[in-house]
C-alpha cells in the first residue's frame, strides 16, 4: 500500500456534526467521507480547470481573428 501524508483539518462542530450525520447513513467513516470529499472536489476541479482553458484558447483564438481582420482593413 502507498504511503499516506496526513494533515490536520479544523471543522467548525457544526460541520463535524453533519459530517459524522452523512458518514453514519452512507456506512462509511468520517476519515473516509472526508477522503471521498476531497477526491470528488479535485475531479472536479481537473474538470474545471481544463475547461477554463479551452474557453480562453478559444476566446484568444477569436480575439485574434477579430484583431487580424480589423488591421488588414
Amino acid at each position: 500500500m502507498k504511503a499516506m501524508k496526513a494533515f490536520l483539518l479544523r471543522l467548525p462542530e457544526s460541520m463535524m456534526e453533519e459530517v459524522a450525520m452523512i458518514a453514519s447513513e452512507t456506512y462509511t467513516t468520517k476519515t473516509q467521507f472526508l477522503r471521498n470529499s476531497v477526491l470528488r472536489n479535485l475531479e472536479i476541479s481537473r474538470m474545471e480547470m481544463q475547461l477554463l482553458r479551452n474557453y480562453y484558447k478559444d476566446n484568444d483564438t477569436r480575439l485574434m481573428r477579430i484583431f487580424e481582420s480589423t488591421s488588414n482593413k
